[in-house]
Parts: structure tokens; sequence; C-alpha cells
């Protein structure tokens, strides 16, 4: 089985202790699945860090963890730039509803054609998944509120 990507909304990241137990759960640490978040995860958390500062320790914790190859940093690649503009062009409807550095994130994951799971705790992505994946037709692509779920999902698949 190659290796899939999940990536993660800042949503997610700035919960409890979800990123930690993604990190060392047994689907990322088998070397099956790998942890993804874009710069735009990483700029608003920044920016989180920043107003708020019980925020800075996770800003510390997510460089921790791309320093040490825990999580990746998700740069758009050139030929994944097209797919990306796309989708943010279809997002854009979305924007009253979710804010654009949302839509950003959201793009990017879509964008990466290694992604197989977006987690998000957002309840307008959640409530609304089925219609949010529908725009990334070209493979598989699910949005999910946590790993358990992933777990759950790939059970029924197999």
């Amino acid at each position: 089985m190659a290796l899939q990507y999940i990536h993660l909304d800042t949503s997610t990241i700035v919960e409890g202790d979800i990123l930690n137990r993604l990190v060392s759960s047994h689907l990322v640490k088998s070397g099956r699945f790998k942890i993804r978040i874009s710069p735009y995860v990483l700029a608003e958390l920044s920016a989180l860090a920043s107003r708020r500062r019980e925020k800075r320790v996770v800003l510390d914790d997510v460089i921790s963890y791309i320093e040490s190859g825990d999580i990746e940093l998700y740069i758009i690649k050139r030929e994944n730039f097209d797919d990306f503009c796309q989708y943010v062009d279809s997002l854009r409807g979305w924007l009253q509803w979710m804010g654009p550095s949302d839509v950003f994130i959201l793009a990017s994951a879509m964008s990466d054609s290694e992604c197989r799971y977006f987690i998000t705790s957002d309840r307008v992505m959640l409530e609304n998944r089925d219609q949010l994946v529908n725009i990334v037709s070209k493979r598989s692509f699910d949005i999910v509120e946590s790993l358990d779920e992933i777990k759950r999902l790939k059970n029924r698949r197999t």
C-alpha cells in the first residue's frame, strides 16, 4: 500500500491534545500515513499565537514536529498549481460560511494529489463535507473529524 497523506486544518491542531495523538498514532507510526499542513495553517497558527499566549505552545509544537520530520509542510508543486487555483475558485462561493484562510487551507489539501484525508473540527466543513468532497472528482478524498473516523472508513472499504 502506498504512503497516504493526511492534511490537518488549524482547528484540529489548536484543540487539546489531538496533534500529539495523531503524530503518535499507530497509523502514522506504521509508515502508512504521513501528516502534512499547508503554509496557510502555519500562518493562521502564528496569528493565533500572537493574540493568545497559550497558542504559542501549539505553534512551537508544530514547528518542532516539522523540524523532526513528523509533519511535512506542504508546498504546492508547479504541476498542482492549476488545480489549487481551480479549487480556490470552486470554494469561493463558500466564503460566506468559511473564512478566506479556510478556503486556502482546504484548496491546498485538495490540490495535493497524495492527500487522502483532511482532518478538521470546523462545523461548516463537516456539515457540508459531501458537497465539498465532490469538488475533488479526480481521486479519493475525504473530510473527516478524527483519526477514529479514518480508521472506520478504512475498515469499511476493506
